[in-house]
C-alpha cells in the first residue's frame, strides 16, 4: 500500500535529488524573489516565475508571465495556462532549474528525470548521415594505417577529416533542434544553447535589426551556464558586428588586443581576446548578426572558423525568419479574429437596436454586449439629466453590483451625480475623449467615495457622442482575466457607444413626436393612432372596450388667477395622477388644453364608470401645493364603450364620449357621466356630487 504524504516538488540535477520542498500551503510561489515560497537563485528564474496552486485534490501548475518560460513535460506552458500536475512529472523553471512532482515517495519517478538531465546525444544525431561518414572514414583510415601508408599525413588526413564531420554534425544537430521550434524566443535560445558550446565560446549575442531596418538591438545574451550580468549586456564589440551587418561577411577577430579596428576599451577591460560576428541573411534580406566571443584561456578564432561560423549563422537565420513569419501570422491572425469579434459584435447590437425603442431595452443591450465582448466584471452607464445637467447612473449590469468610473457604488440607478470634469467620466465628458485606467482605484482623476471601490483594479470609459454633445458614458471594471485594458478595447467600446448614442438619441426623438413635453402622457396624435388599433382589435375579437375624455374644472381661473406656471403644474400633476392609476395596458393621452383622454382596453361601460368615478374622487382629494397656496382641482368625465359591435368607428366613440363629457360639466361638472345607445341602458349621468 502506497504511503500517503504531502505533496513535495523536489528539486533534481543529472547527480539526483538536490533539495525537497513540501506543498502544505493553498499557494506556493516559485522564484528569484525572497518573498517567494520556493526560492530560486538562478538568472535564468524570474522574480516571479511561477506558482503551483491547490486545485481541489490535486495542484495545478500556472506560469506567471516569466521571461525564460516554465516547462511542464518538455512542453513550454503559456502565460496564465494552467497544467495540472500529476505524479512524476517533470517541471523545468527557466530551462536550468529541474523539479519531479511527488505526490508519494517514489525513487523510480525521481530516477527517470533523473536520466532525462544526464549528457546524451540530441536528438537523431546517433542516426545521422554525419554520424554514419564518421563510421565510414574511421574505417577507411583504419585500412590506411593497415597498408603501411605515411602515419604522419594519415593522422593530418584523420584530423581534418574529423574536424569536418564534428561541424557537419554539429550543423544537423543545430538544424534538427532550431528548425523544429516555432517560437522565436525559444529559437533564439537554442541558436546560444548549441552554438556556444560548439564553436567553443564563451560568450554568444544575438542581435536582430528594429523594424525599420536601421538599429540592431540585442535580443539575446548569455554565457555557457548563466545570463550575463547588466555590464555584460553592453561588452562586446559593436564595431565587428557593424561591419559583418555592412560588408554581409563573417567578420573574425584573432586578437582583440592587436586588432586595429576594435574600439571597445571595455573589450579589453572584460580580456576578450577573440570574437567572431556573422550576418543573419534571410532570402537576400538581413535580420542582424549572431556574435560569440571568448576568453584569453578559452578559444582562439582564426580563419578555419569562418566557414563553420557562417554555416551556422545561415541555419540560425533561417530559423529566426521562419519563426518571425510564424508570429506575423499568429499576431495577424489574432487580429483578424478580434475583427470578426468586434464585427460580429456591432452586427448583433446593430439587430437588437433596430427591433425596440424602449430605452432601457436599449441601455441594457448595449451595456450587456460591451461586458461580454470585453470581458469585464460590471458595468454602468451614465446619462446626462436635463433638469441638473449632472451625469446621473441610468444602468448597472454585471457580475458584481459596483462603483461606476469616477464615482462610488450607488445604491440605486441615478443616486449619484457628476459634474463635468469630475472623476473619470466627468473628465471624459469635459474632454470628449475616452480614457485607459489601469490603476483603478489608486487613479488620481477617480473620485474616491466608500472603501468597496477598493476592488476596482482597470477602468474603461467613453464619451456617448451625438455630433459634438457628449450625452453620457459607457464605464466598464475590471477584466475578468484580470489583464489591462488595451488601445484595441478602447476602440471597440467606441465603435459600441457610437452606435448606443445614435439609437439613444433616436430614442429621445422618438419620446418627444409621441409623449407631451408637459405632462409625460402621449400626445393627441398617438392617441387617434393607439385608439384605432385598439378599437379595430376589440371590435374584430368582440371584447369590452370603453374610452375616457376628462377636462379639468374652470382650468382657466388657475391660469386668470395664478399664472401659467401655476396652470402647468396643474396639468402635470393631474396627469401625473392619471398615470399612476391607470393599468400597465391602459393609455393614457393629452387631448388638447386642459382635456385628457384614457383607453381602456378589455374595459365594459360599467367597469369604465366605476373606474371614472374612483379617479374623480382622487383628483377632488388631491392637493396640489403651489407658490399661491393649496389648490383643489376637480375633473368631469365623459364614458363611451363598445358594446355589440356599436358604435362602429372610432370616431363615433369620440363623439359618445365628447358628448357625455359636455353632459357631466352642463349638469354642475366634478361628475361622472356615460353614453347612451339603443342597445346601452346605463344612466347618462351621474349621482350628485357629495
Amino acid at each position: 500500500m502506497v504511503e500517503q504524504m504531502v505533496a513535495t516538488m523536489v528539486m533534481v540535477s543529472e547527480r539526483g535529488a538536490e533539495q525537497s520542498f513540501p506543498l502544505d500551503g493553498p499557494k506556493i510561489t516559485v522564484g528569484r524573489e525572497e518573498g517567494c515560497n520556493i526560492v530560486l537563485p538562478n538568472a535564468w528564474v524570474s522574480r516571479r516565475h511561477a506558482c503551483l496552486r491547490a486545485n481541489g485534490d490535486g495542484w495545478v501548475l500556472v506560469d506567471e508571465g516569466s521571461t525564460h518560460f516554465t516547462y511542464h513535460n518538455k512542453n513550454v506552458l503559456k502565460e496564465r495556462q494552467e497544467q495540472k500536475l500529476t505524479h512524476g512529472d517533470h517541471v523545468c523553471f527557466g530551462g536550468k532549474v529541474n523539479f519531479v512532482f511527488l505526490d508519494h515517495e517514489d525513487e523510480s519517478a525521481l530516477e527517470r528525470v533523473v536520466d532525462l538531465l544526464k549528457p546524451n546525444q540530441p536528438p537523431g544525431a546517433k542516426d545521422s548521415y554525419a554520424n554514419f561518414l564518421a563510421k565510414q572514414m574511421d574505417s577507411v583510415f583504419s585500412s590506411l594505417k593497415d597498408r603501411g601508408s605515411d602515419a604522419t599525413l594519415v593522422e593530418q588526413l584523420n584530423d581534418r577529416v574529423s574536424r569536418s564531420v564534428a561541424e557537419l554534425r554539429c550543423l544537423y544537430e543545430v538544424g534538427n533542434a532550431i528548425n523544429a521550434e516555432t517560437e522565436l524566443d525559444k529559437v533564439l535560445e537554442l541558436i546560444l544553447t548549441y552554438i556556444i558550446p560548439a564553436t567553443g565560446a564563451e560568450r554568444g549575442f544575438i542581435m536582430l535589426l528594429d523594424a525599420e531596418g536601421k538599429d540592431l538591438r540585442t535580443v539575446l545574451a548569455r554565457d555557457r551556464d548563466q545570463g550575463l550580468s547588466s555590464d555584460e549586456l553592453t561588452t562586446f564589440s559593436k564595431s565587428i558586428a557593424r561591419r559583418a551587418l555592412e560588408t554581409g561577411k563573417t567578420i573574425v577577430s584573432k586578437d582583440t588586443a592587436s586588432d586595429p579596428d576594435i574600439s571597445s576599451k571595455s573589450i579589453l577591460d572584460y580580456q576578450i581576446r577573440s570574437a567572431i560576428c556573422a550576418p543573419l541573411v534571410a532570402r537576400g534580406d538581413p535580420l542582424g548578426t549572431l556574435y560569440v566571443d571568448a576568453k584569453e584561456s578559452l578559444k582562439e578564432f582564426g580563419t578555419k572558423d569562418v566557414d563553420f561560423f557562417t554555416a551556422l549563422a545561415n541555419q540560425s537565420a533561417i530559423a529566426v525568419y521562419n519563426s518571425q513569419l510564424m508570429r506575423e501570422l499568429r499576431d495577424a491572425n489574432r487580429d483578424l479574429m478580434r475583427r470578426v469579434t468586434e464585427l460580429k459584435a456591432l452586427f448583433e447590437v446593430s439587430q437588437r437596436l433596430n427591433m425596440g425603442t424602449d430605452l432601457k431595452g436599449v441601455l441594457e443591450t448595449i451595456l450587456d454586449k460591451s461586458i461580454e465582448v470585453l470581458g469585464a466584471e460590471r458595468g454602468s452607464i451614465m446619462l446626462f439629466d436635463e433638469g441638473t445637467d449632472m451625469l446621473r447612473v441610468r444602468l448597472l449590469r454585471g457580475d458584481i453590483p459596483g462603483a461606476v468610473a469616477g464615482a462610488a457604488p450607488p445604491a440605486a440607478s441615478g443616486a449619484i451625480g457628476l459634474r463635468r470634469g469630475e472623476g473619470i467620466a466627468g473628465k471624459v465628458v469635459e474632454t470628449g475623449q475616452g480614457i485607459i485606467s489601469n490603476k483603478g482605484f489608486a487613479d488620481p482623476l477617480f473620485k474616491k467615495m466608500v472603501a468597496r471601490e477598493k476592488d476596482i483594479r482597470q477602468i474603461l470609459c467613453v464619451p456617448l457622442r451625438i455630433q459634438e454633445n457628449v450625452i453620457g458614458v459607457i464605464n466598464l471594471i475590471n477584466k475578468k482575466s484580470n489583464e489591462d485594458f488595451e488601445s484595441d478595447d478602447l476602440r471597440l467600446l467606441q465603435s459600441l457607444a457610437s452606435q448606443a448614442a445614435v439609437t439613444i438619441d433616436n430614442n429621445r426623438l422618438y419620446n418627444l413626436s409621441i409623449y407631451d413635453g408637459l405632462t409625460g402622457v402621449f400626445v393627441h396624435r398617438h392617441f387617434q393612432r393607439e385608439l384605432l388599433k385598439s378599437f379595430d382589435t376589440a371590435r374584430r375579437y368582440g371584447r369590452d372596450f370603453s374610452l375616457l375624455l376628462i377636462d379639468i374644472d374652470h382650468f382657466k381661473r388657475f391660469n386668470d388667477t395664478y399664472g401659467h406656471q401655476v396652470g402647468d403644474l396643474v396639468l402635470a400633476e393631474v396627469a401625473a395622477l392619471f398615470k399612476r392609476t391607470a393599468r400597465t395596458s391602459d393609455i393614457v393621452a393629452r387631448y388638447g388644453g386642459e382635456e385628457f383622454a384614457m383607453i381602456l382596453p378589455e374595459t365594459s361601460i360599467q367597469g369604465a364608470r366605476a373606474f371614472a368615478e374612483r379617479l374623480r374622487a382622487l383628483v377632488e382629494a388631491n392637493i396640489i401645493q403651489s407658490r399661491g397656496g393649496p389648490l383643489h382641482v376637480t375633473i368631469s368625465l365623459g364614458v363611451s364603450s363598445l358594446a355589440q359591435g356599436q358604435p362602429s368607428n372610432k370616431d363615433d366613440l369620440i363623439k359618445q364620449a365628447d358628448a357625455a363629457l359636455y353632459d357631466a360639466k352642463r349638469s354642475g361638472r366634478n361628475r361622472v357621466a356615460c353614453a347612451v345607445t339603443e342597445d346601452n341602458e346605463v344612466a347618462t349621468r351621474s349621482p350628485d356630487a357629495p
